[in-house]
């Protein structure tokens, strides 16, 4: 049997009543084909008026401009623009409407497919992984019939609007729901397991990746300006032992301030590239609130189950605040000290050069306040129970990576 595969991209509940459930895809599909049709026709036009002025090759424009034109028709006949997804209990179907941009004789730009349903063979919510510029976590619900239509609706981030299609599934089928059809509960179940792996997996990736950069940029540099890429290191060996969400907010922060760093710097190109980075610490954070959530939903369900975890979730938040106020104090006594030493050299041999291991402490108290920043911060924002010393830790930090700024900016006055 052939399997048809239709999509609803960015799915969401439009309407909700108790025997009718309507689903709608968002507009960015709509959107991209608009934009997609309209630079091909741009083009087609481009090539005729210049051919018009021009009054060469006519048979190469109207074949270049054909090339352009074809396409465009059959994205407009052959893409849905929008889609509907209606559950009537009523009727005691299932209705895809699919909506396109142009229609001709026996393709019109509504098209309609009903499946009754007890020809629903199978509902169930499933993680996924998009990826639009970066990386991020959704969730899909799959509804499969007898006769091969494979429907997928993207719900993206949004989690309990999945879930609670599922359910409604199963409420409208009744008695009749096959077994793999699941219910609330079970999509419920699936759908945070299925974060929580994920999130299990993006830590361990991060890692990977931290460990490579950082030996990179310790192999370029040189020792005595290698303490970001030893920071980054470090960063990599933490996302192997502390395996929770709070990991999250510790690669954001480092992006926050690596972007900072390229957004001052005198080079143009790292400045755009510091626009991209901020993009990615807006990503990481919306990762950390879903991850964080999923991890508490795990943990309450495991331990309701009176199962074992090799991983305790909450490993990070009980270290993070000590580990955040010991770098806090840390970063700020050594960024006094190599201040005190500067002077002291400045005052004593003007026109000896500073020394280079100088520079590596003071870049070593910046890291090092940066993640006493990030690790002090992850721990606040996962409710950790010591919120003093986690404040402290935050705050001794802050005042370490001020310092460090403002002398970045009077450096470059």
């Amino acid at each position: 049997m052939k399997t048809i595969r239709r999509t609803v991209s960015e799915a969401k509940i439009e309407s909700e009543t108790p025997g009718r459930l309507v689903i709608s895809s968002g507009i960015f599909g709509k959107l991209a084909i608009l934009a997609v049709v309209g630079l091909l026709v741009l083009l087609a036009i481009v090539n005729g008026l210049t051919w018009w002025f021009q009054k060469e090759g006519p048979l190469l424009a109207i074949g270049t401009s054909v090339t352009c034109l074809v396409p465009a028709l059959i994205l407009m006949l052959a893409v849905a623009s929008s889609v509907q997804l209606t559950l009537d209990a009523q009727q005691r179907a299932l209705t895809l409407t699919s909506h396109y941009l142009l229609g001709i004789g026996r393709w019109p730009r509504r098209r309609e497919h009903t499946i009754n349903f007890s020809q629903i063979t199978r509902a169930e919510c499933q993680p996924a992984v998009y990826t639009a510029g970066y990386r991020s976590l959704g969730n899909n619900v799959q509804v499969e019939t007898d006769d091969g239509l494979c429907i997928t609706l993207q719900f993206g981030p949004r989690q309990e609007q999945a879930v609670k299609t599922v359910g409604k599934i199963r409420d409208l089928l009744g008695s009749q729901a096959p077994p793999t059809v699941q219910s609330a509960e079970a999509a419920q179940v699936a759908a945070v397991a299925g974060t929580y792996s994920a999130m299990l997996r993006e830590i361990r990736s991060w890692g990977f990746w931290m460990l490579g950069l950082g030996a990179l940029h310790v192999f370029i540099s040189g020792l005595f300006s290698a303490s970001w890429g030893i920071l980054l290191i470090v960063v990599g060996l933490a996302s192997f032992y502390f395996r929770d969400a709070a990991m999250f907010v510790v690669y954001a922060v480092t992006l926050a301030w690596a972007g900072l760093s390229n957004l001052l710097s005198a080079a143009g190109g790292w400045q755009v590239f510091a626009l991209f980075q901020f993009f990615l610490v807006y990503a990481v954070i919306q990762q950390f609130r879903r991850f964080r959530r999923a991890q508490i939903e795990q943990a309450l369900r495991l331990q309701v189950e009176h199962q074992d975890q090799a991983d305790p979730p909450d490993r990070g938040v009980r270290v993070f605040p000590w580990a955040g106020l010991v770098l806090g104090s840390f970063s700020l006594t050594a960024l006094v000290l190599v201040l005190l030493g500067v002077f002291i050299l400045m005052a004593t041999a003007m026109h000896t050069p500073l020394p280079g291991w100088l520079s590596f402490i003071e870049g070593l108290s910046t890291d090092g306040a940066v993640l006493g920043f990030a690790v002090s911060l992850g721990a606040l924002l996962s409710g950790c129970q010591r919120k003093g010393v986690a404040v402290a830790g935050c705050v001794l930090s802050a005042m370490t990576l001020l310092i460090e700024l403002g002398l970045a900016i009077i450096g470059r006055l």
